[in-house]
């Protein structure tokens, strides 16, 4: 349903709604929904753009395998949105994104080669390490079942994922 008022589709856009029930499925689990949530927050619909927010929400996602949330990680490195400029970091999160969706992200294919021209080929090797490291260490995690995975009150009148961490 969030989704539906996110896009417009079979009702009237509307982000507030959206991260109304973006915020029930992230209760309920569904991984999607955080990352959208995070979106919402990076691009300020129906909510006030924070960064700092955004990131969080993606990091949650990320730990649980989201492809989507380690492209837009790679995308907050790259850009400096939430957290300080970092190029190994988004390598490291861009080819992880790459490995973690059946068709390879080319977006995040694109970033890695874009972002190779600036660093070293120390550089380059410690963010695949990194990458490489993050998948071995996170192969064996599942979805959770619902909201006490996330280790948080969810409250979505008082939830604060940055105070949290």
């Amino acid at each position: 349903i969030g989704a539906m008022y996110d896009f417009g589709e079979g009702v009237s856009q509307n982000f507030v709604e959206a991260e109304k029930w973006y915020f029930a499925a992230m209760k309920q689990g569904f991984i999607a929904a955080a990352v959208n949530l995070g979106e919402l927050a990076r691009d300020g619909k129906g909510v006030i753009q924070d960064y700092k927010k955004a990131f969080t929400m993606f990091k949650l996602s990320a730990d649980y395998k989201s492809a989507v949330a380690h492209f837009n990680l790679g995308n907050a490195y790259s850009k400096a949105e939430g957290v300080p400029k970092d190029n190994v970091m988004a390598i490291m999160h861009y080819t992880i994104a790459s490995e973690l969706s059946e068709f390879r992200i080319p977006e995040a294919v694109e970033e890695i080669k874009a972002l190779e021209l600036t660093l070293s080929s120390d550089q380059i090797i410690e963010a695949q390490g990194l990458a490489k490291e993050w998948l071995k260490k996170f192969s064996k995690v599942k979805t959770p079942d619902s909201a006490k995975f996330w280790g948080y009150s969810l409250d979505r009148e008082t939830f604060d994922p940055i105070a949290s961490d």
